[in-house]
Order: C-alpha cells, then structure tokens, then sequence
C-alpha cells in the first residue's frame, strides 16, 4: 500500500506543477506560440520545418495528456476513497502553494522592472 500512496503523491506533486496556477503575469506565462517563435528564430527554421516541429509537439502534448490520464485513473483505482480524498486536498494544497510563490514571484519582477 505505501508503494501505491508514493506513486499517487508523485502523481500529485506533477500535476501541481502543471496545474493552472502556472504562468500568471506577464514576465511569466508560458505560451508555446513565443517560444516556437524562439525556436524558429534561433533555428533559423524554414515554414516547412516549423509546420512539422509543431505537429511533433502537439501529437506528443497529447500523448502525455492521455499518458497522464491514464496513469492517474490506476492510481486512483489501487487507493480507497479515503486515500484519493487525502491525495485530492494535497494536490490543492500544492497548487496553491505554487500559486502564492508564483504571486510572489511576479510581484518581485514588477519591483526589479520599477527600479
């Protein structure tokens, strides 16, 4: 049983980090669309290139989805009801967590750009 509280409090800990709390501010949001930019650029890509790089990503965006899906309905299978309510309310607990870091992070670069 403590392997499978491990594997689900993994789970957790990588679902927090990818949850919606990331990427709030401008300094700080993640969108793909720049940082394909950036590659391109940086690259040097042709159109062609670039059109089959983003097809790469997003068919292996949603491999992951369905990868992480997947894994959390067999975790959440192997715990009782109790254990997927504790593993629920970490989960929250971390998102916000990573919410009020990010907040603080955010509000540090707008007073490093202020100065």
């Amino acid at each position: 049983m403590n392997k499978a509280l491990l594997i689900a409090l993994t789970l957790v800990t990588t679902t927090a980090f990818a949850g919606p709390g990331m990427g709030h501010g401008p300094k700080m949001k993640f969108d793909p669309e720049q940082r394909m930019d950036r590659m391109a650029e940086t690259l040097e890509l042709t159109d062609a290139q670039r059109t089959e790089i983003e097809s790469i990503f997003e068919e292996q965006h949603e491999k992951m989805k369905t990868l992480h899906d997947e894994t959390r309905q067999r975790v959440d299978a192997v715990l009782t009801a109790e254990q997927r309510d504790k593993a629920q309310a970490l989960q929250e607990e971390r998102k916000e967590k990573m919410k009020e870091r990010m907040e603080r992070m955010q509000q540090r670069l707008e007073r490093n750009n202020a100065e």
